[in-house]
């Protein structure tokens, strides 16, 4: 899923080429900061049949009628929306532009919990809510390949938890004045209705000091996040970093990648994005839309196993000689992370459960799979609110949570530092950097997901900022950030 870049903007999205798009975006992010299987997964290698030759030699219609059945489902099954509102407000970051219009059948079966939709006279395709697991697409013949309880799905908590009190200074309450201009801050999130913003959480030495929902999001809601996954993801091989089980500086020593350049691939730098790996995206200079569909959107609309898929990849460039946005570097580390968590006998959603989520009290997290049961961090993450702003509460504070100490030393700087194979200094590994001369403080990052969806955390002030809201609004939301972040780091710093 690709991100949508802090202070981007878009013009008419149904009429402007997602190429245009994205390379605008990608070029404003630093102008605008600086101014503000048939199995489930296991230790046996799973690679995706070799003769797949990918989005190319598939029908772009069923590409862009699963891009639209993935979306609607959740927003429907997870998050209590109507199909027509999904459908205008959020399926656009895995639907080319030219084809979001084109949707000539749209069906909801709610007793089978199963969205089906199909573009422009093209195949039907479906999605179904699968208990535990959250909307998964189906493949474009036949069902899915994944047995829930093997993959360690529970349902969901229904609630969010009570924010923790032990988080904040003994004593310590947020004073009137803070909140008052916190809150002047963020109101132009929710003033502006073309933002479509859904919630707003700030928090600072550990206390929550405004926090507001909107266009039918509650606290409880399980929020689209978008690319926020991939912050999740990094969290995760953080927390195996931290047991020793993961070495993010040695190969990864995948044995399909065995016999070829891909064996000097390091988990880092599947992590930045800098694998080298063949794996096509709308952010490359040479991608139109009359092109069709990419490798990073064929790898959530295509039906296929998305791990096998970014592991059968060749090599375009040597490892760590270049960053470039691309879903296969995140998927391979999703797939080499599945593997240790099984080999020591616990499938990666219930690791991801016990070792960051239950820690944290994270009670409303879930990221849903493909047909194969991998989870897909890439871009189909979801979370309330309050669990974003616990996970940025980790960060803000070292990767350490209540005194425990959940991520290796250095880690937190080294994932929000710039990664050295980016042209320009703006990703690290799984968040999003602020260029130099931003009105923020030197150290503060970003986890950042399409249609506006950002996580701001400031280390040096202990605070955290989340905004979620609905894809349409990132456009208008992107300015209205440029101003309430520096109003925000205003009033924290005034506080006594």
């Amino acid at each position: 899923m690709q991100p949508a870049k802090l202070g981007g903007r878009r013009s008419t999205p149904f009429v402007r080429s997602r190429r245009r798009d994205h390379r605008a975006a990608a070029t404003l992010l630093v102008a605008t900061l600086a101014c503000a299987s048939a199995r489930p997964p296991s230790a046996t290698p799973l690679a995706a049949t070799p003769a797949d030759p990918g989005p190319a030699a598939r029908d772009a219609r069923s590409l862009a009628a699963a891009g639209h059945a993935g979306v609607i489902c959740s927003g429907v099954f997870l998050q209590g929306r109507e199909p027509g509102e999904v459908r205008r407000d959020s399926t656009y970051f895995v639907v080319n532009d030219g084809d979001r219009d084109g949707v000539d059948r749209l069906e909801v079966d709610r007793g089978r919990r199963e969205v089906r939709v199909s573009v422009r006279g093209g195949p039907a395709r479906t999605a179904r809510l699968v208990e535990g697991l959250g909307c998964v697409t189906l493949p474009e013949h036949g069902d899915l390949h994944l047995d829930p309880a093997r993959l360690g799905a529970v349902p969901v908590a229904q609630a969010t938890a009570p924010w923790p009190d032990d988080l904040g200074p003994a004593g310590w309450a947020v004073p009137r004045e803070e909140q008052d201009a916190v809150a002047r801050a963020i109101a132009p999130w929710f003033d502006d209705a073309a933002a479509l913003t859904a919630a707003v959480v700030v928090v600072h030495r550990g206390r929550i000091v405004a926090e507001r929902y909107a266009n039918g999001a509650t606290a409880d809601t399980l929020l689209d996040t978008s690319a926020i996954g991939k912050s999740v993801l990094a969290t995760l091989a953080g927390r195996l970093a931290q047991e020793h089980a993961l070495a993010l500086d040695a190969p990864t020593g995948l044995p399909e990648w065995s016999g070829d350049g891909r064996r000097a691939i390091r988990p880092i730098d599947l992590l930045q994005m800098s694998s080298g790996l063949a794996c096509t995206s709308p952010f490359d200079d040479d991608w139109e839309e009359p092109k069709e569909y990419t490798d990073s959107q064929y790898v959530y609309t295509g039906g296929v196993d998305a791990v096998g898929y970014a592991l059968s990849r060749p090599l375009a460039k040597p490892p760590g000689t270049e960053g470039r946005y691309a879903n296969c570097g995140p998927l391979a580390l999703t797939g080499l992370i599945e593997r240790i968590t099984a080999a020591r006998g616990e499938p990666l959603l219930a690791y991801a459960r016990r070792s960051l989520y239950a820690p944290l009290g994270m009670t409303r997290s879930l990221t849903e799979p493909d047909a194969y049961g991998h989870p897909l961090f890439i871009g189909y993450h979801f979370a309330a609110a309050r669990d974003l702003a616990r996970l940025g509460v980790l960060y803000a504070r070292d990767g350490v949570w209540n005194g425990e100490r959940l991520l290796p030393e250095g880690f937190v700087k080294r994932v929000s530092s710039p990664a050295p194979a980016w042209k320009a200094p703006v990703y690290g590994a799984g968040f999003w950097r602020f260029p130099p001369g931003t009105p923020l403080p030197e150290d503060a990052f970003s986890m950042v997901g399409f249609g506006g969806q950002t996580v701001l955390v400031v280390p040096s002030l202990d605070l955290v900022v989340v905004r979620i809201g609905h894809p349409r609004g990132g456009d208008a939301a992107a300015p209205l950030r440029k101003a309430a972040y520096p109003a925000i780091v205003a009033a924290v710093r005034a506080s006594p």
